[in-house]
């Protein structure tokens, strides 16, 4: 569970450190959302927050970043690895380890999570402080078709951003699909 737990974590940890710097689905209404961020060679897409754009951070895939707001980029950074086993254990593995890295490291909501294509996961809300930066993560952790990979997607927001993004992470995540 260490290398599931170093990915997880390395995402999160990322996503606090960038973020201080600068549809095959006839249901979805393309108004609402940005650009369809498409990694074909990783297999997925996901609609973005509208107006924002996507960043090569030198991680595996480009991450997607908002305007600032008082010095913090809101963003989403995406890692996937494989995993055949429960979500529920995987994600607890995980937050297992994140007191050991963040100060006032907390568990503000979990619950189980569904894509429109009907991918079934689950999403943590956390909020924490790495040094002197303070932040609040949406992570939803998405299994493949065949439950052999996870995908997980974090969204990072400053704590003063409140749940102001939530509604729209959830939103764009929820048109998240592997493509092969």
């Amino acid at each position: 569970m260490k290398k599931v737990s170093f990915v997880f974590l390395s995402l999160a940890v990322y996503s606090l450190l960038g973020c201080a710097t600068q549809n095959n689905n006839a249901s979805i209404n393309t108004d609402d959302f940005g650009i369809h961020f498409i990694e074909k060679d990783a297999g997925f897409s996901m609609y973005a927050p509208k107006n924002w754009g996507t960043v090569d951070a030198n991680q595996k895939y480009k991450m997607l970043m908002g305007a600032a707001e008082n010095n913090f980029s809101p963003n989403i950074n995406f890692g996937d690895e494989q995993f055949s086993g429960k979500i529920s254990d995987y994600l607890e593995a995980c937050l297992e380890l994140f007191p050991q890295i963040f100060a006032d490291f907390e568990v503000l909501e979990r619950f189980d999570f569904q894509t429109n294509s009907g991918l079934q996961g689950e999403c943590v809300t956390t909020q924490a402080r790495l040094n002197d930066i303070h932040v609040r993560q949406r992570i939803y952790i998405i299994p493949n078709k065949k439950n052999t990979a996870i995908m997980d997607i974090t969204c990072t927001v400053s704590p003063s951003m409140g749940t102001k993004y939530d509604d729209v992470f959830d939103n764009c995540v929820k048109t998240f699909e592997w493509t092969k």
